[in-house]
């Protein structure tokens, strides 16, 4: 099974506006799981229109400590995600700046594991405390 991304960086909104010109751009974003924020998180960098073809399990955004989001930015990306199941809760964005390191693995055989070094991601069966297991 693919686990599909979706990761622009730099590029920023108008590139992405630019390619939801595209059919074949937009048939792929049925797929993703992942979305990785453009620009960290910031402002010029969020597409509102994208979100027309996909909605992802969770967002990522990669920002330092010095890089806050803005809170409305924030809830417009909490928005667009399904989220995923925590003890109650559901998980929908994750921030490099407030979780730490990002890391997504799938060892064969087991589930879809996220984990990070700041944030400790609870779900009813996990192998380490601050790793979320999943299957997709």
């Amino acid at each position: 099974f693919l686990y599909a991304f979706y990761v622009f960086t730099q590029l920023g909104a108008r590139c992405e506006y630019s390619l939801l010109d595209n059919s074949s751009f937009r048939e792929h974003l049925k797929q993703v799981i992942f979305f990785v924020a453009s620009n960290h998180g910031q402002e010029n960098g969020y597409c509102q229109d994208i979100f027309d073809y996909f909605q992802p399990e969770l967002v990522i955004i990669s920002n330092k400590f010095n890089q806050p989001i803005q809170p409305e930015i924030e809830s417009k990306y909490i928005s667009h995600a399904k989220g995923l199941k925590v003890f109650g809760g559901n998980q929908k964005l994750l921030t490099t700046r407030d979780h730490g390191t990002i890391t997504i693995s799938k060892p064969p055989g087991k589930q879809l594991q996220i984990t990070t070094s700041q944030r400790i991601l609870n779900k009813d069966s996990f192998q380490n405390s601050n790793s979320l297991s999943r299957d997709l």
